[in-house]
């Protein structure tokens, strides 16, 4: 049984530390098309891009998006999560933001040229034309949605979101750049070697809850 116990531990850190080498990076921008929107946002002569890079560390990933708009400030961003990711799963969020939330979202509710609902994790209060976003979480990263906007220029809300959103989330493996027009996010089930961290009680692991 002291064998059996002893293997599942070895094989748990091998895990772990094959984890910390993966690094996912990857771009959308209004200039290849890949991001879509309305307003001031989508200007050919200076593109809104949004980047990120995710890396796993000791059975846990941490994720950090980067939004950067040609002009007027970002007042919010939500990047898609699944039904089953609560405020339990996210920890060490940072960034140029006041407030968040997990729910579910809609064109009606305050956003503008969205297309479809999303459920996900919103971004409040967020200032600047350079948005940066990180946090860590438990849920490894799978192909899915965001949607971001400010005010109007013009008459006409600024928006972005990805070319994909309307369309089914891609099954395909993380991988760096981007797929059929989607971003990596979050995915509905917690990384195996965090299950098994979690189950031999390092709950420490994850560090301190900024929520």
């Amino acid at each position: 049984m002291k064998k059996i116990v002893l293997l599942s531990i070895v094989t748990l850190v091998s895990c772990l530390t094959a984890n910390a080498s993966i690094i996912y990076n990857g771009s959308l921008s209004t200039e290849d098309g890949t991001l879509m929107g309305t307003g001031a946002w989508v200007n050919e002569s200076s593109p809104s891009v949004l980047s990120w890079e995710i890396t796993s560390e000791e059975g846990y990933w941490h994720y950090q998006y980067n939004l950067s708009v040609p002009e007027k400030e970002i007042s919010h961003f939500i990047i898609e999560v699944s039904e089953t990711f609560t405020d339990e799963n996210l920890f060490n969020e940072t960034g140029n933001f006041q407030t968040w939330m997990i729910g579910s979202f809609t064109e009606k509710n305050g956003n503008p040229g969205m297309q479809g609902n999303i459920h996900g994790l919103k971004f409040d209060e967020t200032s600047g034309i350079n948005l940066v976003i990180e946090f860590d979480t438990d849920r490894m990263p799978v192909w899915g949605d965001f949607y971001s906007k400010d005010g109007k220029s013009g008459g006409v809300f600024n928006a972005l979101w990805n070319s994909g959103f309307a369309s089914l989330d891609p099954s395909a493996s993380a991988h760096n750049g981007t797929e059929a027009g989607h971003l990596l996010i979050p995915n509905t089930v917690p990384e195996p070697a965090t299950i098994g961290i979690l189950g031999i009680g390092a709950l420490g692991l994850f560090g301190k809850r900024n929520h």
